[in-house]
């Protein structure tokens, strides 16, 4: 991106961002069904269906893309509205994102939670998972965000 330069995407929750080889930033719209992919110097060049994105990863060797699906519950939103099975979903890379696999993530409830984290090991053969459950956030007005194990665990 050009120094300085900034984007402008409209949303009520956290926005998660990757980059790949070619300097192109995936942002993952959680509130909107999206990934939106931007050049380095922040003109919109796709928009990426995607159900739910909490995270999204690209393999630094393939540039396939990782999308990580997890509960984000927000203060604007029913909580029905925004709650997502936790799932990682393998898409192809930017020319060609179509879906290869879809798995449920091995987490209790709806997964690691606003502040949790997802990486991919692009190094590893094959690629490795690893999550990463942040600590519950409470904001200075008392808000916190609440998960529900519906595992019964």
């Amino acid at each position: 991106m050009v120094e300085g330069q900034r984007l402008r995407c409209a949303s009520r929750t956290g926005l998660r961002a990757a980059c790949d080889a070619e300097g192109r930033v995936y942002v993952s719209d959680y509130m909107n069904d999206r990934i939106q992919v931007y050049s380095p110097d922040a003109k919109l060049l796709k928009t990426i269906p995607a159900n739910k994105p909490a995270q999204v990863v690209v393999h630094q060797r393939t540039g396939d893309l990782y999308v990580f699906s997890w509960g984000m519950p927000n203060r604007f939103k029913d909580p029905r509205e925004l709650m997502a099975p936790p799932t990682v979903t393998h898409l192809g890379p930017f020319q060609d994102p179509k879906p290869i696999a879809s798995l449920p993530l091995p987490v209790k409830g709806s997964g690691p939670g606003p502040f949790g984290r997802a990486m991919v090991d692009s190094w590893a053969e094959p690629a490795t998972i690893w999550l990463v459950a942040d600590q519950p956030y409470v904001r200075p007005d008392g808000w916190a965000p609440t998960f529900r194990d519906e595992s019964g665990g």
